[in-house]
Formats: C-alpha cells, sequence, structure tokens
C-alpha cells in the first residue's frame, strides 16, 4: 500500500502468521520485496517447529 510518507507490504508468514513492513517513500522495492518474503520463510518455518 502507497502512502503519502512510505509504504506498508504485508506477507503471508504461513497459515497463522502476517509480517507487516513499514518502509520509506525512497525505498527499494525490489530489495525490500527480497528480504521480506525470505524473512516471512524464515518466520513460517519458525511456527510450524513451535506448534
Amino acid at each position: 500500500m502507497r502512502r503519502r510518507d512510505g509504504y506498508l507490504v504485508v506477507y503471508s508468514a504461513g497459515p497463522r502468521a502476517v509480517l507487516a513492513v513499514l518502509a520509506a517513500g525512497e525505498a527499494n522495492l525490489g530489495l525490500l520485496h527480497h528480504v521480506a518474503r525470505r524473512a516471512a520463510s524464515r518466520i513460517s518455518e519458525l511456527f510450524v517447529y513451535s506448534a
């Protein structure tokens, strides 16, 4: 979601979690997407092993 002063991007982190990322307007969205997807995947794995 593009906001006046930046971005709010939400990723699925498995069936029981989401990852919400706030970024400045000048953020590199390609890099943000790459890093956030990896983080969301890792969060998903943590929830699987903690269940």
